[in-house]
């Protein structure tokens, strides 16, 4: 079964505008506005950790569904590597201030991390089966069409 890949990207893309529009609105009200380039940058900074985390799950959705628990575990580190690489890109290439930078990069990575699992977790329970077998060690009292046991 493959990834649903446009849903994952509508719903990191909603969810990063979600959590920047307020956050803008918020520094503009209180007079920081030296503030809103940093939530930003460090929004768009999840924001391509989270979709290249995903990129794994997407491929080995493709390739075996045997690859895919290994593949999300792979998305962890690209999604950790992509987020410090890109906060320290925003801090020692673009000079932004280092902690302001690290807190949001730490909201914003929370934020879509949140919604990444809850994606993972969707589409971990759509590859279970509908119906499991049953394991109990008699008949299924409910199945029709079969005879009562006497005697026990």
């Amino acid at each position: 079964m493959p990834f649903p890949t446009a849903r994952a990207w509508l719903a990191l893309l909603g969810a990063t505008a979600i959590g920047a529009a307020p956050a803008v609105a918020i520094l503009l009200a209180v007079g920081h506005p030296g503030q809103v380039k940093i939530a930003l940058g460090t929004a768009g900074v999840c924001l391509l950790a989270s979709l290249a985390a995903l990129e794994p799950v997407r491929w080995a959705g493709r390739v075996s569904m045997i690859h895919t628990p290994p593949a999300a575990l792979a998305g962890i580190g690209i999604r950790l590597a992509v987020s410090l690489g890109g906060a320290a890109g925003l801090i020692f290439g673009l000079g932004f201030e280092q902690k302001p930078t690290v807190l949001w990069t730490l909201g914003f990575y929370l934020l879509l991390l949140v919604v990444e699992v809850r994606l993972l977790v969707g589409y971990f329970q759509s590859m279970l089966p509908r119906n499991p077998p049953q394991t109990s060690d008699g008949p299924d009292p409910s199945a029709p069409n079969q005879p009562a046991v006497e005697g026990r």
